[in-house]
């Protein structure tokens, strides 16, 4: 009996070292720890071309757009762009719809709002649901403004033209970064529920 109390024992403890020597769990959004373009592809609206985040980092400015091709604000976001794209020139614009999308969705939703006909406007759609774990996303549209490949800027679900084209005309003030990096240092101190 004493051997069997005392191999409950030793287990016991061992256990509880073990819990207590956990870290808490990183709960850090990908896109907080990793401010450069995410590592993603997509498929373009037409099939003719599948576009890689390498070709992407080239360009100085960039707005990386997460859509639904049924959602009314990015439906309208789509229209207000295509209004302004003459004071927008200076961004290269990437449309990404979610992979669960067809492409024949996303294809009708470039044509539909004349994304398709703009020389710095690339529509296509996810090969891997990457994007939205990345960012830690929860509504369309989702903007992510890289200037020179680092992350400059991001918008939930408010795309405001005027800041797009402060951004373009290099007027922007980022202050919506420092609520980026604001919540990145909270959420360190964040830890799991046990």
């Amino acid at each position: 009996m004493k051997k069997y109390i005392l191999f409950f024992l030793i287990v016991s403890i061992s256990n509880f070292q073990h819990a207590i020597a956990q870290p808490t769990a990183d709960t850090t959004a990908p896109y907080l720890k990793h401010k450069g373009m995410p590592n993603f592809s997509m498929l373009l609206h037409d099939s003719s071309a599948i576009i890689s985040h390498q070709q992407l980092k080239e360009k100085p400015l960039l707005a990386l757009t997460y859509f639904s091709p049924t959602c009314e604000h990015c439906q309208d976001k789509a229209k207000q762009l295509v209004e302004k794209m003459d004071s927008l020139q200076n961004i290269y614009f990437v449309w990404v719809g979610p992979k669960h999308s067809s492409l024949e969705e996303v294809h009708e939703f470039a044509t539909k709002y004349k994304l398709d006909n703009i020389e710095n406007v690339k529509i296509g759609r996810e090969i891997q649901y990457f994007l939205p774990t990345f960012y830690r996303m929860q509504t369309t549209p989702y903007t992510a403004i890289y200037k020179n490949n680092e992350l400059f800027v991001e918008f939930r679900s408010d795309m405001r033209m005027l800041d797009l084209i402060a951004i373009n005309n290099n007027q922007y003030d980022p202050k919506p970064l420092m609520e980026i990096e604001k919540r990145k240092n909270q959420s360190k101190k964040y830890k799991k529920p046990e």
